[in-house]
């Protein structure tokens, strides 16, 4: 009967980590310092490591996390990368999320295309929907099939766009085609080239000479010089090398705390493991009252002088807690794999792998109303896991 009664919180574990809309396909999970997959995959494919190379097709979404990242076969899901060096030689069927150093595109991406890089070269072969990017060099020798949207220090355009384009740089040089409306505002220079074409309006702004828009405009297109638009020299700071600050600042710091967590809370988080499939339902409802009865506290605190500064630090702790909850979650499924699959992996490795799922969390919490959803449910059971381990201790009255 015991063990009966145990099966029910694992089922409901299992339902939480697999069988949610974004992972409700099979999965598989691959990572190591060097990574190669050579064989067809018709699952979803979660990857963390040094070097990775994808040699074959993927009929399911992917995400990966990884030094150099290479991929040379198609994927016809969605893709979310992190990265130092992206180079993607194969079709993508859907969507792609990207930040990275360098990335370079050499093939089609049917979906949009949301970048965040220190450079992105999209060769002339390639073919991408919507591209919005936040980089410090973009050349565009493809085509954009949807708008344009950049900021950026030096952008260059040698291919095509099929339809709004919207540029804010240093430097701003159009040598290929614009089917629709521009809007182009640089801090040093706007060039135009003998191959220019725009089938669209212009608005633009520049701080030196008036670019040489009239052999490039069809009309019966014209420019509009638009003083709103004006940036200062270290505007695209802000919007290109600025977002890929942000993410880089983010992700270095969410690997830096899931190191420290590793590093002081491994045991903690190991007998946290056994308690969510053990006992599901009783983690899920501490989780839940912590979330509930914390805050309640807080405001009961600052209702009195004296617990004020009770308050103040319990408020702090919870935001804390709240800003580390994805790490927390990450080691300790980090902690649940190597218990599930008797796997025995040093610090290093550890620290790898639990990366690798943070990023899974982030985009499964990303996705509207079941991803909040799981995101709640998770973080509560593991949350409540951990309390249930906590050793409170009784103090004993010696007469």
């Amino acid at each position: 009967m015991k063990n009966h009664a145990y099966s029910i919180p694992k089922m409901i574990w299992l339902v939480v980590f697999l069988a949610l809309p974004s992972l409700v396909s099979a999965l598989k999970i691959e990572y190591g310092n060097t990574v190669i997959l050579s064989q067809p995959i018709h699952e979803n494919v979660y990857i963390s490591g040094g070097t990775i190379t994808i040699n074959a097709p993927i009929y399911g979404d992917l995400t990966v996390a990884g030094g150099t990242i290479t991929i040379n076969d198609s994927i016809f899901g969605d893709v979310l990368m992190a990265g130092g060096t992206i180079i993607l030689q194969g079709y993508i069927a859907q969507d792609l999320r990207a930040g990275a150093g360098d990335i370079k595109i050499y093939n089609t991406i049917a979906g949009d295309v949301l970048i965040g890089s220190g450079s992105l070269v999209l060769y002339e072969q390639a073919q991408i929907g919507d591209l919005i990017i936040g980089a410090g060099n973009v050349e565009i020798n493809g085509t954009v099939n949807g708008i344009l949207k950049a900021g950026v220090n030096e952008f260059k355009l040698h291919g095509t766009v099929k339809k709004d384009m919207n540029i804010k740089g240093a430097t701003i040089s159009i040598l290929g085609t614009v089917d629709g409306n521009g809007t182009l505002a640089a801090s040093e220079s706007i060039q135009c080239g003998s191959k220019t074409v725009f089938n669209g309006n212009i608005t633009y702004w520049v701080p030196g000479p008036t670019p040489n828009f009239t052999e490039a405009l069809r009309p019966p297109t014209q420019t509009i010089f638009d003083s709103s638009l004006k940036m200062s020299e270290a505007t695209w700071y802000k919007l290109g090398w600025g977002s890929l600050m942000i993410l880089w600042w983010y992700l270095g710091t969410a690997l830096l705390m899931i190191m420290l967590i590793q590093y002081f809370f491994a045991p903690v988080l190991r007998q946290a493991v056994g308690t969510t499939q053990t006992m599901t339902l009783k983690s899920f409802l501490w989780g839940l009252l912590f979330f509930i009865g914390l805050p309640i506290t807080i405001l009961i605190t600052f209702v009195t002088v004296i617990g004020l500064p009770i308050g103040l630090i319990l408020l702090f702790a919870l935001i804390s807690l709240i800003i580390l909850a994805s790490c927390i979650v990450a080691v300790t499924s980090a902690q649940w794999f190597m218990i599930q699959y008797g796997k025995q992996y040093n610090f290093w490795q550890v620290v790898l792998l639990a990366f690798g799922f943070f990023v899974v969390f982030k985009m499964i919490g990303s996705t509207p109303i079941i991803g909040w959803v799981f995101t709640f449910i998770t973080v509560s059971i593991v949350f409540g896991a951990i309390l249930i381990n906590i050793r409170w201790k009784k103090h004993a009255f010696v007469d």
